[in-house]
């Protein structure tokens, strides 16, 4: 079976396709507006290597391929990779955002050569957005010569965010791409004013109003989360909740009031509307505080989650993980696939 999310999919994108509804028969009416099944496919994407860490190309197409995602969150380290990218999307149709990775050591002119290398991508049209570094307050930065994240301070990476925004608006072939945030802004240490896409009048942070760092909010908003152990109804809806209520480390605790030092960003009436993205999130197997997570529940917890997370307006939604990492084989339990078989794929789709 082939592509398992348009066939599961079918009926939902049916009646995508029809007039808005309206309920006479409840007391309270609400007027149901088609959203683009187009739309909802493109929202689909998943984490990987592709061709590193134990993953291997036309073994990474036949599993997109098999599965039907139409996005991968990624990156390249050598520029063979580029090459790697471009047939994977002509074997899959599959796009790729490009991050700057885990931790590193960045100038501003290796960070340059870095992105104006993708316009091979966006000549292939296999690039679909840039991404800041991934989750600084776990990996820290060297940009420019000096160390930020981390328990550090995060000017460094406003800087880094900083340029890379302009790098990319600035370049006549990658300015249509949109840039996605920094993920696990809410660890800031001192208030640089990455809670912010832009930063506005009014506001406290170091840095200057009119900054821009991205087009996108970027959150890790897992299924699960420390605050809230266990296993419980609507977890994915709770985890999309771009407000308060949510109990997953979500987009009020990263560009509302963030979650370390509680510096202020977005109203929560701002935050409703305001562009998002997932690049990372999905739960494991096993123990859920004093619950037990078969494969069968998270197989209906990775289909719920994509549903929640565009009605709820995420543009774009990556689960961890396609397939196990070489280097990572203690995230088994949260993949798709197992080191090297289909194995637990098989038995997700046909749970779902």
């Amino acid at each position: 079976m082939k592509n398992f999310f348009y066939i599961l999919m079918f009926p939902l994108l049916l009646s995508c396709e029809t007039e808005p509804l309206e309920y006479d028969h409840i007391l309270v009416k609400e007027t149901v507006s088609a959203k683009s099944a187009n739309d909802f496919l493109n929202s689909i994407g998943v984490n990987s290597s592709i061709v590193s860490r134990g993953e291997y190309l036309y073994q990474t197409i036949d599993f997109i391929n098999y599965l039907g995602a139409r996005w991968i969150r990624g990156g390249y380290g050598a520029d063979q990779e580029l090459d790697d990218i471009i047939t994977l999307h002509k074997e899959t149709g599959a796009k790729v955002c490009i991050g700057t990775s885990s931790g590193g050591d960045l100038t501003t002119a290796s960070l340059t050569d870095k992105i104006l290398k993708t316009r091979k991508l966006a000549e292939a049209r296999a690039l679909l957005a840039f991404e800041g570094p991934n989750e600084p307050n776990n990996w820290s930065v060297v940009y420019n010569g000096v160390t930020g994240g981390s328990n550090g301070t995060w000017l460094p990476i406003a800087d880094l965010m900083r340029d890379l925004y302009s790098i990319v608006k600035g370049d006549e072939v990658l300015k249509k791409y949109p840039v996605f945030h920094i993920s696990e802004n809410g660890a800031e240490t001192d208030n640089v004013g990455l809670q912010y896409l832009e930063i506005p009048e009014g506001s406290s942070a170091l840095y200057p109003v009119g900054t821009k760092f991205a087009d996108y909010a970027n959150c890790h908003n897992y299924i699960s989360h420390p605050s809230w152990p266990g296993i419980h109804d609507n977890m994915t809806w709770r985890a999309s909740d771009p407000s308060a209520d949510s109990h997953a480390d979500g987009l009020y605790g990263n560009y509302g009031i963030t979650w370390v030092n509680g510096f202020s960003g977005y109203t929560e009436k701002e935050l409703a509307t305001l562009p998002r993205v997932t690049t990372e999130t999905g739960i494991t197997i096993g123990q859920q505080g004093e619950d037990i997570l078969t494969e069968e529940m998270q197989g209906c917890m990775y289909m719920n989650l994509y549903l929640a997370q565009f009605k709820r307006g995420w543009a774009y939604t990556a689960i961890y993980l396609l397939k196990t990492h070489s280097d990572e084989t203690n995230h088994a339990a949260f993949a798709f696939l197992i080191k090297m078989a289909l194995q637990k794929l098989l038995r997700i789709i046909c749970i779902i």
